[in-house]
This record gives C-alpha cells, sequence and structure tokens, in this order.
C-alpha cells in the first residue's frame, strides 16, 4: 500500500448532504463486528451456488510479453487459419517445429530465469513447481501470501493469482452418433477412418494404463502406428516408465502436486508409483470413451466395493462389442486431479496443474484433440487456464469440454468460453435390463411369494429386516426406513436390509446400510411415489422392487421371527429402444450463457448409464470407499464429451486442413435436432441441447463450415468494449434484442455448391429473417449472412426461438439456431414508491417500448402487506438455516393458490445486529422445510431484507426469518411485512398512457393509487401488465410496484413546550415537504382550530385568508430535483487544516496487530455517515475499501478505482488486490459524536492507513480523512456514491507521510414550505389534545383528493392522570390469604403511566409486583380484626401523580371458620361488629389523591 496522493488541487463534485458533530480521537472505542466474511444476496431468486477455495498456497504467476502459441499468429501472417494456425504434426510444421517459435521459447526461457532471480532477491525463497511457455507466459510457484502480494509489484510480472481447485463432472454411443458408418466408409465421399493419424489427450485422473482399451493391438487386430517413432514416449514413459506405454498410448504425464499425495501412508496404505497410473477411473472411463480399443466379447462386470484391487464381478452378460468413437486414435493422458471423490482426503484438480498439462500438449507437437470432462471456467478472459484454452484452440488443437451435472435448470452451466466446445448429456436408448428376484422365504406367519424386480447386482442369502424397525443415531430426526444417512458400523450382521424409495439417491441408501454392515438390500417403492425400477449397480447385492410388493414384504417382516431370504443375480439383457434415446439427462447443465450472448452448451452426446473400461486399482477413497473394477457404467456430462472429442477425431483425420472452429462449426450445423428433455417429451430448447446431438457421420460430410479467429476472440473482451455477440459461431444469440436487432455470420463452402437459406420461428410472434435467400460458392469460398431478428411482438425477457435452415443442392440441409431475448425498452420493471397521501399520483417520464396499437393495462391493484412483529433468539448455528427450525428461525407459512402472481416479504426493523430472510417451498409437501426447498433469499449485512417472487407456483411456502447476529439480548425484535398479490383485476391502481405508441417514441406513464384507509407505516404490493392490445395481455411489460406510505405531505409541528396551561401562547407551523416529484404542486391547505385555541390573527404568514379560527393558504410547490451537496478534495502538502486532522489520526497508528484478518472483509453495526447519509452498517474489506452497501460480492472487492460501479456506496483509501492484502488486519472505532475510524495494518510490512469519518455540516473541518503512513498502494483512492464515480486520486510513490481530506461545502437546499400563525389556550380548554384539523387538497395534480393530516399530538393542556383501585373502598381478606388487586387508570394525554403500590398497617403484610396494575396483596397473621391501608399512585411522563386508597380488613383465621361454620348468634353478631367496622372504614377512607407538577 501506498500514499496514494501526490499534490492535489481541489475538486468540486457531486454528492449528498451531512450530519453535525466532530470528535476527538481519545474518546474512541473499538467495535466488534457483526459478520466476517459473510456471502450476502438481496432479493436473490436461488438456481445453484458455487464454492470457492480460497486457502491454496500455490500461485500462477504471468510474466509480460506474448506465449509461444501467441507469438506464432503474430508470425504466421495472414494464412486462412492464421489465428488458428497450426496444422497437423504428421502434414506440416506445427508450433514446437517452427524455428522462430523455438528461438522464441528458447528467449522466453531466458526472460523467466532473469525474472525469477529477480523474484528470489525481492520475496526470498519460494518453490518453483512448473514453467509455462507455450500455453501462457509464467510458472506456477508455492510461496506465502506475503511473497504473492509482494511479487505483484515487480516489473515483468503481469498476473499472480491463486490455484483454484476444481471438481470432475461405450458400447451404443458411437452407433446412435454414426461413427459406425465413417469407420466403414460410407459416410458420404470421405475415407473410412476410425481416427488414425489423430492423437487425443485426456486431462483427468490419469489412465489404467494395462488396460486392454489401450493396448497396442485391438480385438480388430488394428497395430496402432506412434506419430513420435517407436519406443519415442511422453511424460513419464520418457521418464523411467517406459512400461506404461506403448504405440497406442504413447504419453502417460503425471505432476508432483498429485502424486505427492501418495507419500500420506494413512490415506494411501500401499506404495504407490510417482507416475500417471488411475486410481479413480473417471480418466480412463473418458479416454475409452473417445479412442478406447475396438474389444469383443466383452464380460459385463459390477464395481468390487471394498476392495482395493480387483477386475470387478461379471455379471453374467457379455458384450459382443464395445469401443471408442476414433477407436485408433492414439492416446496420451495428463494426471491432473487427484484419486479421490468428493468425500475423501484428496480429491479435486489444480489450475496450476490443468495449465501445466495444456502447455505440455501444445508443445508435444502431436495433440490433435484434448478431451476436459472437469468443472470450472468462469469469465473468459480472465484466469491463466482460459488463457491455456485459448492458447490451445489457437494452436490448431480442438478442446472437448462437460457442460457438468447441475441440471436441470437454466443457467446451470459453468463453461462460457466461447472458444470452449461445450457438451451437455442425452440419453442413448440402449437398455440392459437386470430382472432378478427376492425368493426362497422363510420365518414369520405366512410365505410370500416370489417377488420380481431389478438391479444389477449380485446373489444373497441372508436374514432381512425392515429399516424403519432400526433407529439410526446418525439421523435422529427422520424416519429410519428412509435411510437417509450413513448407519453406524455395527449395527448389522450381514443382513439384507430394507429401505423406502425416495428422498435421495437410491443408491446411497444402499451405501448407508452398508456402511452400518448389511450384507444386502432391497429398495421398496411406496405407494403414491415413483413406479419405475431402476437397473441400479449399488455395492452390497440388492434388488429394486414395487410398491405391491413391498408391502407384501412388509407384511412378512411383521409377522412371526426368524425371516430369511434370496435375492438372486441379475440376468441381464440389452436392448435399444429408440424412443428412449435422444433425451437430455436431467443432471445435465442448461443455458443459457449468463455471461455473455453465446450459445452453451453446444452440443449434446451420449452421456447415460456409458459402459467403458474403469480403473482395476483404486488408492485414495478413505470416504467413499474403493470399488475397482475393468469397466463400469457411468453417468454424467464427462462421458458426453468425450463423445464430442472422439468425433473431432475423426473429422479431423478426415480433413486435417479445418481448424477446432471448423471441426466445431461441421458439428454444429449437423447436429441431430430430434432430441427431447427429461420424460415429458417436450422438445429439447438450444439451451438443453445447445444445437443438437452430435452426428458426426453428417458432420464429416458438412458443406459449410466457420471459423473464427484468435485476434477477434480477444476482442471481444466485453470489458474493452468487445461484443461476444459478433463473434463468427454456428449460432445466433442476443440476451438483450430491443425489437429489432441484426447480426451477421459467414460460412465457407467445403465443396462447390448452391445453398437456400431460409429463416423460422417456434412462435409466430417472433418474427427471423435471413439475407441473402440463396448464394452460389466454389469450395473455399465465403459467404456472409445477415439475421434480423424482430422481438416487437414479444414481452419483455421473453425469449424468441427460431433458426436458420442452409439447404444445399445435394438436399443436405444445415442449421444455426437463433435465440433472442426480447427487450421492450425502458418501462421499469419494478417502482418503488413513498407515498405522502392516500389518493395521488405518480408520472413515469419518457419512457419508449416497442409498437403499441391499443394501450391496454391490466392493473392488478395493490394488497396491504400484513405486518408481524415477534422476537427471536439469535441462531446458535448461523452457518445452516434449517439445522433446527426452533434455533433463532422464525417460520411463517403461506399458501399460494395458481391465481397469485406475486408473493413479497421483507424486513425493515430489527433490534438484531443482522437478520436474513428467506422464501421456501414445500414441493414435496411434507410439511417439513429443506434447504433444498429454498427458492429465493436476502442475506444482506443488516437487518433489511427484501424478498419479491413473480408467478410463484402454488403451494405452501414458509417465509424465514433467522437472526444471523443478535445484539447481545436474549431476544430481539422484528418486524416483517408480507403480502400475497392475485390476479384479480383491481382499482386502487390505475395506470394510464397514450391510446398508442409508435416503436421508440417516448412516452410518459401515470400511476394513480386510492388507498383511504392508509395510515403512515403501511405498505402495499402491486403490479400491472402493460400490452400493445387488448389481446395481447402483458406482451410489453409487467412491472411490479410497492408502496410505503410514509409521512404527510402537510402537516402541523410547533416549538411550544409539549404541555401547557390556560392563557400559554403556542407557536405553529404548517410543513409543506419537498416537492421531489417531476411536476408543479398546487396545495390549497385548510387549518380549523377548535374553542379550546384563540387564533392571533396577526401572526399567520404567507399568502392566506383568515376567517374567525380558520387560515386558508394557497401555496405552489414547484418541483426539485434532489438536493446536491459539493466537496472539495485537498491533501496535507496544500492545506493545514488536512494536516492537523491527519495529525488527530496519529494515536491510532500505535495499533500493532500481530496476526492479519482470517476473512476478506468485515461487517460492523455502528451509526456512520457518508456524504450526509446517516447509515446503520459498514463493511471493511482487507484490500482498502469501506463499503455501505448491504451486500458485497466478490466483483465489488476485486473491482479497482472507479471500475466499482456495481457499488451504490464506497470509499476506499487505496486498492490492492485481495490476494495481495492477506496479510493485512482491520478494525473499525467509534466514539459517541458518531464519528468512525477505520483501520488497516499489513502485519508483514507494518505500512498502516486510517480513514476517519466525521458527521459534519461545518465546512471548516473535513468530513472524510484519509491518512497514511509508510504506505503504498496499486491504486488511488476514489468514491462511489448512488453507483457513480464521485472522485479520484492520482497515485504517488515514495511519500511515508501523507493525508486525503474531504470538505462538505454549502449547498442549497430546498427544504420544506413553512407556514406559521399563533394561538392562545383559552380558559375554555379540556386536559388533553387540541383537535386541530389540517386539510390539504392539490388542485393540479390528476389523481389527489382532499385529505386530512394526522391528528398533531406534540402540544397538549396538560392532564393529571386518573386512578381507581378496583374492588370497593374496604376488600375483606383472611389472615394468611394472598389476592390480587388491580387498580385503573388513564391520562388524557396518553401518556405512559407508572405503578407503586404500598401498604401500611402492618410490618407482616406483603406486596408482589407493586410496580405494576396488578398486585398480590399476602395478609399477616391476625389474632382479631385489623385494617391496613393500601395506596397506587401513578406518575405520567411529565411527573403528575394521582393516588387513590383502600382499606384491607382482615379476619383472624378462626373467627372467619366459626362464621363460615354458621353456629348459633355467634354469627349474627360478627356480621354485626363487621358492619359496624365497615363503617367506621368507610369514615376513615381519604379520596384519591392528585399531584400535579409543571
Amino acid at each position: 500500500m501506498t500514499s496514494m496522493m501526490t499534490t492535489l488541487a481541489s475538486l468540486l463534485l457531486t454528492v449528498g448532504t451531512a450530519g453535525s458533530v466532530a470528535a476527538q480521537p481519545g474518546e474512541f472505542k473499538p467495535l466488534q463486528p457483526v459478520s466476517e466474511g459473510k456471502p450476502t444476496s438481496f432479493n436473490q431468486v436461488r438456481s445453484t451456488s458455487t464454492v470457492e477455495n480460497a486457502g491454496s498456497r500455490v500461485y500462477i504467476v504471468r510474466f509480460d510479453g506474448p506465449s509461444a502459441v501467441q507469438y506464432h499468429q503474430n508470425i504466421v501472417g495472414a494464412q486462412k487459419n492464421q489465428l488458428s494456425a497450426l496444422v497437423p504434426y504428421t502434414s506440416s510444421e506445427s508450433v514446437h517445429q517452427n524455428r522462430n517459435v523455438v528461438e522464441y521459447v528458447n528467449t522466453l526461457k531466458q526472460e523467466q530465469k532473469q525474472i525469477i532471480d529477480i523474484m528470489y532477491r525481492k520475496v526470498g525463497n519460494f518453490k518453483v513447481l512448473s514453467h509455462y511457455h507455450y500455453a501462457i507466459n509464467g510458472i506456477a510457484i508455492e510461496a506465502s501470501d506475503e511473497q504473492a502480494r509482494m511479487l505483484r509489484n515487480i516489473a515483468g510480472i503481469s498476473e499472480v493469482e491463486a490455484d483454484k481447485v476444481r471438481s470432475l463432472n461405450t458400447d451404443t454411443g458411437p452407433l446412435l452418433i454414426g461413427a459406425d458408418n465413417i469407420w466403414a466408409g460410407s459416410a458420404g465421399n470421405t475415407s473410412a477412418t476410425l481416427g488414425e493419424g489423430i492423437t487425443i489427450a485426456i486431462l483427468d485422473t490419469g489412465i489404467n494404463t494395462d488396460h486392454p482399451s489401450f493396448a497396442d493391438i485391438g480385438d480388430d487386430d488394428y497395430n496402432h502406428s506412434n506419430p513420435l517413432g517407436s519406443g519415442n514416449y511422453l511424460g513419464d514413459c520418457a521418464n523411467g516408465f517406459a512400461q506404461l506405454c506403448n504405440d497406442k498410448l504413447i504419453g502417460v504425464y503425471s505432476y508432483s502436486a498429485i502424486t505427492e499425495v501418495y507419500t500420506d501412508t494413512e490415506v494411501f496404505e500401499t506404495a504407490l508409483p510417482a507416475n500417471g497410473e488411475d486410481y479413480n477411473g473417471h480418466g480412463t472411463h473418458v479416454a475409452a470413451i473417445a479412442a478406447g480399443n475396438i474389444l469383443r466379447d466383452v464380460a459385463e462386470v459390477l464395481p468390487d466395493a471394498g476392495e482395493t484391487q480387483s477386475d470387478g464381478i461379471e455379471s453374467g452378460f457379455v458384450y459382443e462389442q464395445i469401443s471408442g468413437v476414433a477407436p485408433h486414435a492414439n492416446v496420451v493422458s495428463f494426471q491432473v486431479c487427484l484419486p479421490g471423490e468428493d468425500d475423501d482426503t484428496y480429491n479435486g484438480c489444480y489450475d496450476s496443474v490443468i495449465a501445466k498439462a495444456i502447455e505440455d500438449a501444445i508443445a508435444s507437437g502431436v495433440v490433435d484433440v484434448i478431451n476436459f470432462s472437469i468443472s470450472g471456467d468462469g469469465d473468459p478472459w480472465t484466469g491463466a487456464v482460459n488463457e491455456a484454452w485459448l492458447a490451445a484452440h489457437s494452436a490448431g488443437i480442438f478442446t472437448s469440454h462437460s457442460a457438468s451435472n447441475s441440471g436441470p435448470d437454466d443457467f446451470t452451466t459453468e463453461k462460457q468460453s466461447p472458444w470452449m466446445t461445450v457438451v451437455g448429456a442425452t440419453t442413448h436408448g440402449r437398455l440392459v435390463d437386470y430382472e432378478k428376484q427376492i425368493q426362497n422365504f422363510s420365518g414369520g406367519t405366512i410365505t410370500p411369494a416370489p417377488m420380481t424386480g431389478s438391479s444389477n447386482t449380485g446373489q444373497i442369502r441372508a436374514p432381512v429386516i425392515y429399516a424403519g424397525d432400526v433407529p439410526n443415531p446418525n439421523d435422529p430426526g427422520n424416519d429410519p426406513a428412509q435411510c437417509l444417512q450413513p448407519y453406524p458400523d455395527g449395527t448389522f450382521d450381514g443382513e439384507i436390509v430394507v429401505c423406502d424409495r425416495g428422498d435421495i439417491a437410491r443408491i446411497d441408501k444402499a451405501k448407508h446400510v452398508a456402511a452400518g454392515g448389511a450384507g444386502g438390500y432391497v429398495l421398496a417403492n411406496v405407494e403414491g411415489g415413483a413406479t419405475n425400477l431402476a437397473n441400479d449397480t449399488y455395492v452390497i447385492p440388492g434388488i429394486h422392487i414395487d410398491a405391491q410388493d413391498a408391502e407384501r414384504l412388509k407384511s412378512w417382516l411383521a409377522s412371526g421371527s426368524g425371516h430369511v431370504a434370496t435375492i438372486t443375480a441379475a440376468d441381464g439383457g440389452i436392448s435399444v429402444d429408440p424412443d428412449a434415446a435422444d433425451i437430455v439427462a436431467d443432471f445435465s447443465s442448461r443455458g443459457p450463457n449468463s455471461l455473455i450472448s453465446t450459445l452453451t452448451p453446444h452440443l449434446t452426446a451420449p452421456g447415460v448409464d456409458i459402459f467403458a473400461a474403469f480403473s482395476d486399482e483404486h488408492y485414495g477413497h478413505d470416504v467413499t470407499g474403493p470399488a475397482p473394477a475393468d469397466f463400469a457404467y457411468l453417468s454424467g456430462t464427462s462421458m458426453a464429451s468425450p463423445h464430442v472429442a472422439g468425433s473431432a477425431a475423426l473429422i479431423k483425420s478426415a480433413h486435417p486442413e479445418w481448424t477446432p472452429d471448423e471441426i466445431r462449426s461441421a458439428m454444429m450445423l449437423t447436429a441431430q435436432t430430434e432430441v427431447q428433455t427429461g420424460n415429458s417429451g417436450r422438445a429439447a430448447s438450444w439451451f438443453d441441447m445447445g444445437a443438437g446431438r452430435v452426428q458426426v457421420d453428417a458432420a464429416i460430410q458438412s458443406s459449410l463450415v466457420m471459423n473464427e479467429t484468435t485476434a477477434r476472440y480477444r476482442n471481444a473482451d466485453p470489458s474493452l468494449g468487445g461484443e461476444p455477440r459478433s463473434l463468427n459461431m454456428p449460432s445466433v444469440i442476443d440476451s438483450e434484442c430491443f425489437n429489432r436487432c441484426s447480426w451477421q455470420r459467414t460460412v465457407t463452402a467445403t465443396r462447390d455448391g448452391t445453398w437456400t437459406v431460409q429463416a423460422s420461428s417456434e412462435d409466430s410472434s417472433f418474427d427471423v429473417s435471413v439475407s441473402p435467400s440463396s448464394f452460389s460458392l466454389a469450395s473455399g469460398e465465403s459467404q456472409t449472412l445477415t439475421v434480423e431478428m424482430n422481438t416487437e411482438s414479444l414481452s419483455n425477457n421473453q425469449r424468441g426461438i427460431g433458426q436458420i435452415l442452409l439447404t444445399g443442392n445435394d438436399n443436405s440441409v444445415l442449421h444455426i439456431p437463433v435465440v433472442a431475448f426480447a427487450s421492450n425498452g425502458t418501462i421499469p420493471d419494478a417502482i418503488d414508491i413513498e407515498a405522502h397521501r392516500n389518493f395521488d399520483s405518480l408520472l413515469v417520464e419518457d419512457v419508449y417500448t416497442t409498437e403499441i396499437s391499443q394501450f391496454t393495462v391490466s392493473s392488478y391493484g395493490f394488497t396491504p402487506a400484513t405486518k408481524t412483529v415477534e422476537t427471536l433468539a439469535p441462531d446458535s448455528d448461523n452457518s445452516e438455516l434449517l439445522d433446527d427450525t426452533s434455533d433463532g428461525v422464525y417460520l411463517l407459512p403461506l399458501t399460494l393458490t395458481s391465481s397469485d402472481i406475486r408473493l413479497v416479504a421483507e424486513i425493515t426493523d430489527s433490534s438484531a445486529d443482522d437478520m436474513d430472510l428467506f422464501v421456501i417451498h414445500d414441493k414435496n409437501q411434507n410439511g417439513i422445510p429443506e434447504a433444498s426447498e429454498i427458492i429465493a433469499e436476502s442475506t444482506s449485512f443488516n437487518v433489511t431484507e427484501y424478498i419479491s417472487l413473480e408467478r410463484p407456483e402454488p403451494g405452501d411456502y414458509w417465509v424465514a426469518v433467522q437472526n444471523w447476529a443478535g445484539s447481545g439480548a436474549s431476544q430481539d425484535d422484528f418486524t416483517l411485512f408480507t403480502g400475497v398479490l392475485d390476479s384479480t383485476l383491481k382499482t386502487n391502481l390505475v395506470v394510464e398512457g397514450p391510446d398508442s405508441v409508435a416503436a421508440e417514441e417516448e412516452f410518459d406513464l401515470r400511476l394513480t393509487w386510492a388507498l383511504p384507509d392508509a395510515v403512515i407505516g403501511d405498505r402495499f404490493y402491486g403490479a400491472f401488465a402493460l400490452s400493445s392490445d387488448a389481446n395481447a395481455i402483458g406482451d410489453v411489460s409487467f412491472s411490479t410496484v410497492d408502496l410505503v406510505r410514509d409521512r404527510d405531505d402537510v402537516y402541523l409541528t410547533s416549538e411550544s413546550p409539549a404541555r401547557v396551561t390556560e392563557g400559554d401562547i403556542i407557536p405553529f407551523t404548517v410543513n409543506v415537504i419537498t416537492n421531489d416529484t417531476n411536476q408543479d404542486r398546487n396545495y390549497l391547505i385548510e387549518v380549523t382550530m377548535p374553542d379550546s385555541l384563540a387564533l392571533d390573527t396577526s401572526s399567520v404568514t404567507g399568502a392566506s385568508s383568515v376567517t374567525e379560527n380558520q387560515i386558508v393558504w394557497e401555496v405552489l410547490q414547484t418541483a426539485v430535483e434532489t438536493p446536491e451537496r459539493q466537496v472539495a478534495v485537498t491533501t496535507a502538502a496544500t492545506d493545514l487544516q488536512c494536516q492537523e486532522s491527519a495529525d488527530q489520526i496519529t494515536p491510532f497508528f500505535s495499533w500493532a496487530p500481530e496476526v492479519p484478518d482470517d476473512q476478506q472483509y468485515k461487517t460492523f453495526r455502528t451509526p456512520v455517515s457518508y456524504l450526509g447519509q446517516s447509515l446503520t452498517h459498514l463493511t471493511v474489506t482487507q484490500n482498502g475499501k469501506v463499503s455501505f452497501d448491504p451486500t458485497l460480492s466478490l466483483q465489488d472487492i476485486e473491482q479497482s478505482e472507479t471500475e466499482t460501479l456495481t457499488a451504490t456506496r464506497q470509499i476506499s483509501p487505496f486498492y490492492l488486490p485481495s490476494e495481495a492484502a492477506r496479510s493485512i488486519a482491520t478494525r473499525v472505532l467509534n466514539n459517541e459524536q458518531r464519528a468512525s475510524v477505520i483501520q488497516w495494518h499489513d502485519t508483514q510490512s507494518e505500512h498502516k492507513v486510517a480513514l476517519l469519518l466525521r458527521p459534519g455540516d461545518d465546512a471548516s473541518v473535513p468530513s472524510m480523512v484519509m491518512a497514511y503512513d509508510g504506505a503504498h498502494s496499486q491504486g488511488p483512492a476514489f468514491a462511489v456514491n448512488n453507483g457513480k464515480s464521485l472522485w479520484q486520486t492520482s497515485a504517488a510513490s515514495g511519500m511515508q507521510r501523507e493525508a486525503v481530506c474531504v470538505y462538505p461545502l454549502d449547498a442549497s437546499v430546498q427544504v420544506v414550505a413553512q407556514l406559521q400563525f399563533e394561538a392562545r389556550v383559552t380558559d375554555a380548554a379540556s386536559p388533553g389534545l387540541f383537535d386541530i384539523q389540517v386539510v390539504s387538497d392539490i388542485t393540479n395534480v390528476q389523481g389527489t383528493r382532499e385529505e386530512q393530516a394526522a391528528l398533531f399530538t406534540g402540544v397538549q393542556i396538560e392532564a393529571i392522570p386518573q386512578v381507581t383501585i378496583s374492588g370497593g373502598d374496604v376488600i375483606a381478606m383472611t389472615a394468611g390469604q394472598s389476592r390480587q388487586i388491580s387498580a385503573t387508570a388513564s391520562d388524557a394525554n396518553g401518556d405512559n403511566l407508572q405503578f407503586q403500590w404500598a401498604l401500611t398497617g402492618s410490618a407482616n403484610a406483603t406486596l408482589s409486583n407493586a410496580t405494576t396494575d396488578t398486585v398480590t396483596v399476602t395478609a399477616p397473621q391476625v389474632s382479631e380484626p385489623t385494617d391496613l391501608s393500601l395506596q397506587v399512585t401513578v406518575t405520567d411522563s411529565f411527573g403528575n401523580q394521582a393516588s387513590d386508597t383502600a382499606t384491607i380488613s382482615v379476619s383472624p383465621a378462626a373467627t372467619q371458620n366459626r362464621s363460615q361454620s354458621g353456629s348459633g348468634g355467634g354469627g349474627a353478631i360478627q356480621s354485626y361488629i363487621l358492619l359496624v367496622l365497615t363503617g367506621v372504614a368507610m369514615i376513615r377512607r381519604r379520596r384519591g389523591d392528585t399531584t400535579r407538577l409543571r
């Protein structure tokens, strides 16, 4: 961090207004944060979530200067393939052979060595893990966070980024996609090829090197040729492990970051060699799908659970033949992932290793295709790995990427880079039925008939028990029959355990009972649940049975004892069902692209139940358990991607001159579009399937292809002003098309021909056209097509779907997907109104939209919000909302119907430090809120939260409030508003506009509301739909409207004391608030005073008419813009006052924390002023920012300087990339004058920065002071307010002490119109309120009416309280008796009253609850009748008192008993005595006392 400032001239800039008081540093006290590193959101509808790893110690360091691939692009000139310029290794010179490139790489190595030497000198020792020359120019290092921070300041280093960890994401498949036609040479005029001469690289978990799928000679007797020359290998095979390779498998790479974990003997009990052998199976499976040999008579095997080495368990079924898509291609394996699954100790794939593998693939010179079935991507133009993928693409390497497995929701694919080919998963229709039985029942009192079911598992005979009868200590809150959590080891002893189906994955239930010692497993369908039977492979022998058989089985188990049965082995049989093929898998991630307007996924391919090679050794599965086999069934987009990789290999073999873009375009243009999604039969959209399911035999014959250049890919970066929509890709996607949009695509002919071009759309409301309508080309010539889309008839944000069809003179049909999301102009999606009247209107000016022929509005009006005020204890474990709903969570149930169109929930106030808000939809209708059912959340840093759902599904919901951080009290109060708006048209909201509007013509909307019963503080939720004509409801917009009834626009105040008496003169003011609307307002204001006040007519100000006790004013309140304030920015170098202010902060620099913050940011609750705005929370980031917004994203933290326009309110005394700020500690202090100090202290360099925020309007002192002590920064100080950059200073270096100050300047601010008068309190005035009627009308604004202001309560005639003891003047009690006695009190002023009881006459009598309106009196033990005096006194807020007294007459217990016995005349005598005593007491009693204080 640096002193950021050189001498600055004062800058005058526009910001907000300010408060009042200064403070001294000695008064400051440090605050404790409310939260640290809390993920936040505001009105966020959930779809999916990701977690980033922030604890890595490996960094990728990128140097200035191009990589070898980028350098090669610069020297190939204007060739056709200039930006994919590297031709195949076997036919011409590639990048690693080019003499100039070789020389450049040697130069890079020398330059890198020089920079590394400088790095050592600057930051000390660190470990270099990898060098990158081809994919990127850089290295991977292992270093401390402080070293990484320091490296960013070294000349020649462009970027230092922390390593990230990514996760992992064929029998009939090759036949379905047409590979067999290419093998046979029957795909048009292309020669037969099985991928000969093409090398496919697999970046994954490694490879099973001795598997027959990768042998030199397959079962078709094909003898592979090694492109490197016989005996020449890559990676480990060239470094001591030559036995791993052969002429097919020509390279096996491993990296120390992966293999070094093998030394952990607690996880890896067997000593493993440090090479790329696959101990997971994922990489082997993927490699075999892409390029596995042709194998015949392959026995189906099942994973051998619990074993570390095994060929698997044979099921008895035999495949006649299996192979990869390109079975004669060569393979190179790159082990970039650890062997474990998600829950194991060692799992995941490192970015630093992935980048090195891409580097090695490029440098090898032989790789033509890469398959990457691993997660991750993000912004295409950031990060070393994305840069490396672009380098591979530029080097002529086709890359196929799995789309991820987060479907079926939209926006779930994380692969967004346009130079990647992203692949989703479909079914292939191959079915292997595994029919089996549970039979041979013994025990019980009945004998069931055999039950037929399915499962791809073996046989077992064992005792049978029902899981519902076995409580699971690991899952005490749920039904044990569901087997939702693993049972403790030893729960079972080899039994067959029956579990009910539902809630979690079927195979997981088998794992859970196996963990407890079960030997077998029965999955039982339940009535009302799913009815299908699955061919699952369980970790133990099992069977899946239907609900009817399940009931019979459980009835048998409920009878008698000694239940034993046999589950037979599966009997497999294969069939192909065309109707079951080409269905997009539910798990397959979908588009649209959430970052840029390009299609993703690009293609789909078979990825469900793919049978292929696996690993026969499993190590590193310390939690999930090993399950090796030679072959396995796996599902995922991981399996779909290698189908496309293999297809690319076949195409590359047939067309070695085609670039990666041309290969992809051929597959997309010819893809099979008859694809469905799920089991619904619904046709898949382009965002479900991409351009379609790959059909490689058609792709290899494509008559047209499309190409793009690396330069244009780079220049398409939106942050540089680029436009991804203009990229020449075989799809046209526009995420924001207003009315009409037009884009161009260029196709190139692969042969002479003529093509007709036709555009079509799925909906008549979306019009697509293309020109020209036909064209002729010779081979190699190109034609540009112009595609125009018209979204005028679509609703806002509605997507229009279409395609461009290109039909050749050979009748081949190619297609280009077309999608446009309608943007129907500037009509707001959401409108917020602060209403000051119950009848009023708002003018929304200068909006535009599509053509409106008949202005039609459907107003759903306003529904009043329901207010809930509750208390809630803090959540003791706030990391999970639903771990215990009785702990810090409030649930409000709601039921929505199909007619409900909007649900709103918001927290407006709380005494807690941080409350969060959620909406949960009970989708499974079990009455239990579950984490998977959370559909929306608002989790800001403070207590103000808001959620709005449009068109929610009908059903049962909960609004959940979580006390995320309490105030320190045992309970915190909160105020929750909720509202459900239905589709009934209502008249309390009227929306008006012109009768008709031309497209893009500006016009005004007026919203008029009529809420006669609204009071200040009420909230209303509404909506309206705007249509272009009466038959197109909502096609223009659907807008939500929130209205808060704020204070009256006309109201009465007084500076008089709150209590007055007869003869006092009271000054009054009628206030008219600032008119911040866009229309002047003519007010007619009438004030009528009661008889208790006499108006002084001479005191009336303003233009008025006065008659007796009534005043009438006419007031013009002109419309004004939001008040502005100016600030001046100075430095201590030129401003003595600034230097003095900085000196006041100097004592804070003595703070010397030893350890940095654990989190990137911390939130504090404290009253704070920022540019005149009074706020309650602030968030401090390690890297130099203070945010006053309720949420904070990683983007907000990382963006520097004035780029941070996503922030609303933010100031930054300095800026560092967050990775460079990890050694910084922060704290916040405040004082009673509401001044705050924020500090940053670098625990490594001792650099310090402090920021003082003063409230105040005093222009003689700065409102903000930024002081620096030996600080060095990579960015200047800056401020953002209301989303706009306010000011920014120029960075400087070398100064050891500096300060920047911000002063408030005078600003012209219109406050309110003030109309004044005085009145005298008359002798006839009664205690209490003055009934002053303030009535106003606005004569020139549509929708307004005459309204009366709220009754003024600020000045009242003083009244003394009244109090009476209930129960009479004399209250009889028996000795020792306890009795509750109440008092009734009132106060004409409505003041709060305090009670105080007193009892005299006996020392033994007691009072309980003596300060409440009801007291408990316990009579003393007496031997004779005794009178006590009970007095209650009430005191109002102004000290006025009133009292009442009663007599407690206490009788001895014995006397009372005789009276009750009814014995003779004694009772009559006692009654007489009591009557006499009562009379005496009545004479004694004093009337209630009153005391009046003035």
